[in-house]
Formats: C-alpha cells, structure tokens, sequence
C-alpha cells in the first residue's frame, strides 16, 4: 500500500471519528432519546384503479401511477449497490452494478430474483422496472437484485450478456450470506431486458470458458467451455437460471419491426453481421437445458410484436420444455407492474391506456410463483 493510499485511510477514519462524535453531542445535547429498533414493513399496496374490462381512464391511471412511485421506497434510500466487476476494470459509459433488494429473515422465502430492465439498448430503464418491480417481489418474500449493465453502443453487443452472466453468478456465490438458497435463482426480464435474460438462460456456457471470467471480459465473445475449464467452475456457478420470467420480451433481432429496428441498430450496429443476427435471434437456441419460463405479451404491442413470443412458445414446444404463455388484450409496452407507461418522461399523461388485464398481469404470475413454491407460505 502507497503513502498516498495509507495518509488517505487515516485521515478518512479521523474524519469519520469526529464526525461521530459530533453527532453524539448534539443528540445530547438536544435530549434526543433511544432510536427504537429498526423494522421492516412492507410498503402499502397503491390503490386500486376503477378499470372498466375494456380499458381505463388514462388520468386516473397516471394518477394511480405517480401515487405508487410515491408509496414505494426510493431506489437510493433502500438499495444497496455493488459493483459486478473488480475495480481494476475501466469500462466506457456507465460502470454495471446490481442493486440489493434482499428480503428480511421472517418473510423470506430463500427464492431470488435477477430484475434485467428494458431500455432497447439505449439505455435502462430502472425508473419504472428494476425498483418497483423489486419491491413488488420483496412484499411476497422474494430477494431481488436489479441489474443496471452497459450498453452495446459504448462497449459492443456483448456487454449486456456478459454483465447478465456475471450477476446470475455473483448472486449465486453471495447466496449463504443473503440467505439464498442458490438453487432457486431466476430471471425477470422487461423488452429487451427479456432478450437479455433469455440470452443470459441460453448462451451462459460461452462466458464460462476460461479462468479471465474473474477479470475483465472483453468485447469479443469467447468459445465453448474446453473440458479443463468445466472443471474450474462449479456446476453451481455454470448452469443457466433456475426459472425465467419474460415480459413482452424481444425475442429475435432477426426482426426489424418499428422500435425491434432500434434495438437491432443499438445492439449490433447498422451493418449487423449475419452470424451475430443469428447469435442473437434466441428462438433458434432453445435446448432442453432452459428453465422453466413464464411469458407474457399484449395481444397488440406497438412496440414488440407477439409473433416473437410466439416464436420462442414453438421452440419451448420442439423441445419439450415447460412454458406458461400469456396473450392479454392490450395495446401498450413498458407497463412494468401495470403502471401507466411514461415512456421516461415528465409528461402528465398516459402515452398509452391499459387495459385492465395488463394492468392486473402480475396475479397470474404470483399464481404461477406459488404453484412452484417460490413464494413463502405457498
């Protein structure tokens, strides 16, 4: 350790010192009393919106929206973040981290969840469904981790699946001390958060190939695992998810309709290379290894059509795999938990009116939670 690096230690912990004992005389002072011991309570359900079957009042809705942005403990204040890669790693644009939603003792289920958000590959979309949706599966005894993961633009097409590797594995290392049972670790992932989820459940034996996984990945992408790198990693640690949950999911980047255009062009460029085209079109690499999935699209998505889920549910069937698939009327994207979708701005109004299947779609996905006993007390 440098001179530089011990001065800064010692001085940070005098500052911390005295900053403590600061605090210490104006609670004395002040006559504060005892803090009561800390609990945790789940957050109150936002109210119920009055949804007529077909659709809803798009006011009331953004309403309903902003009051359950408002009841849910914010990002900063409740999530402990931890970097995915050793800080020697110099990444361009945003450093990937996870966020922590770890589930107290009394209510916890010992499942987990790895939240993978949307964003078309542009960006991530945490605002509206890593948070939210963690503190959705926290009310119902399930830790939650939300992946924030560097975009293709800055640092090439495999980023997003090298940094969605990384979190299944670390959450899986780390499990004894969230009190996670490893062997119940799945994937939930929003649009191209899905692709990334789902690339994540297919493609995991390509980014366990040699002993760098604990160094820095590069951008290219590294071949099958050689019999001698099997036997480094774990059986643990090298296996896909345990289930996987995909909502409205991009599927195939072999489909360049309206915004599957951009996620195409971000993900790959705006000459793709064929072999990447089919790296990337995942219905072509079902194998009777993926994990049990739960799919849901909207009948008429503006935005990812459901002939790709449809897509992945024929090759789910040639493979003789489980898949739960579900085809709600609906015309919107980016609904998360049945929020009013905002599309990442400060607008006052619904870009689109759910219906109220798709605001209520997370019943049929706690019904398929407790049928496979994921959720505590079921």
């Amino acid at each position: 350790m440098g001179l530089e690096a011990a001065r800064w230690i010692v001085c940070s912990g005098a500052g911390i010192h005295v900053g403590s004992m600061l605090l210490l005389v104006l609670l004395v002072v002040a006559g504060s009393l005892p803090f009561p011991a800390a609990t945790w309570a789940a957050p109150a359900a936002p109210a119920a919106v009055n949804a007529t079957p077909a659709a809803v009042n798009a006011t009331v809705l953004f309403q309903n929206s902003v009051a359950m942005l408002r009841e849910y403990p914010s990002i900063a204040d409740t999530a402990g973040n931890i970097s995915l890669w050793p800080r020697t790693c110099r990444f361009a644009g945003t450093e990937p981290f996870l966020q922590v939603f770890v589930t107290p003792t009394p209510a916890r289920s010992r499942a987990a969840v790895l939240i993978i958000p949307g964003g078309a590959y542009s960006g991530v979309a945490v605002s509206i469904e890593g948070g939210l949706v963690a503190r959705w599966f926290n009310q119902r005894g399930i830790s939650a981790f939300v992946l924030v993961y560097r975009t293709p633009w800055d640092n090439g097409p495999h980023a997003p699946l090298q940094d969605g590797t990384r979190a299944l594995r670390l959450i899986r290392i780390r499990a004894k001390g969230w009190g996670i049972n490893p062997h119940r670790v799945g994937i939930v992932g929003f649009s191209a958060g899905g692709h990334v989820g789902l690339g994540v459940s297919l493609h995991y034996a390509h980014m366990f190939a040699s002993r760098d996984q604990d160094k820095c990945m590069t951008s290219e992408l590294r071949p099958r695992p050689r019999p001698w790198a099997r036997l480094w990693f774990s059986r643990t640690l090298t296996r896909p998810p345990d289930f996987l949950i995909l909502v409205y999911p991009v599927v195939s980047i072999g489909f360049p309709l309206l915004c599957l255009g951009l996620c195409q062009k971000m993900l790959l460029g705006t000459y793709p290379d064929p072999l990447l085209i089919h790296f990337y079109s995942l219905e072509r690499h079902v194998t009777p290894s993926v994990p049990p999935t739960f799919l849901l699209m909207s009948r008429n998505d503006p935005c990812v059509p459901p002939s790709h889920s449809m897509l992945l549910a024929n090759a789910y069937r040639d493979v003789n795999r489980p898949l739960q698939v579900h085809l709600i009327p609906g015309s919107c994207h980016a609904y998360s938990i049945g929020m009013c979708p905002l599309y990442y701005d400060n607008s006052t109004q619904c870009d689109c009116v759910l219906s109220a299947e798709e605001q209520t779609w997370t019943h049929r996905l706690e019904a398929w939670l407790r049928l496979r006993r994921d959720i505590r007390g079921s």
